[in-house]
């Protein structure tokens, strides 16, 4: 047991050196594995309870940009050491933006639960308000809101159009 945690240790501190490495390809791929790795073992990600290795997480994220880096940090929150540090190295405002951007519309449900992880984190909370979750949230439920009004007119209209079809037919007979 002991050599197959030295192992994943190995294994993990390496996936996370080529995580910034210069090829896009490379980094992208490696933090794949480490969103994988984090979706399937809690232990993995407490040993991203390590300032140094969720800074090189934050920092590729904000090189990038990209879709896993933010999964990546949304599953970090689901341990409490790992949810102060994302705290002190400014994440909080990052998800209130990931909110915000139509551009994270796939990754909203991941952020919308790491944000739940701190509900009982007063300082995060603080933050998060500081930072416009309020909005972001109202924004979000509007644009749902909507997406639902505009899906209820298009069937209520489909079903006017077949019942007037129907009754030309009948008509026609």
């Amino acid at each position: 047991m002991v050599q197959l945690n030295f192992i994943l240790n190995l294994g993990f501190k390496r996936l996370l050196q080529l995580a910034t490495f210069e090829d896009k390809r490379i980094s992208d791929n490696s933090l794949c594995c480490l969103t994988n790795l984090s979706y399937s073992s809690s232990n993995l990600r407490s040993k991203f309870g390590n300032p140094a290795l969720v800074s090189i997480l934050v920092k590729k994220y904000r090189e990038t940009m990209s879709k896993n880096g933010m999964k990546v940090l949304c599953l970090l929150c689901r341990e409490s050491i790992n949810r102060m540090i994302l705290r002190e190295m400014g994440v909080l405002g990052m998800f209130v933006n990931v909110l915000k951007d139509k551009h994270f519309a796939s990754v909203v449900d991941c952020v919308l639960y790491a944000i739940l992880e701190m509900q009982y984190d007063k300082l995060s909370l603080e933050i998060l308000q500081e930072r416009g979750i309020i909005m972001a949230l109202i924004d979000l439920l509007m644009n749902e809101i909507e997406l639902i009004e505009h899906y209820n007119c298009s069937v209520i209209s489909s079903i006017y159009n077949r019942k007037s079809i129907e009754f030309f037919k009948f008509g026609e007979e």
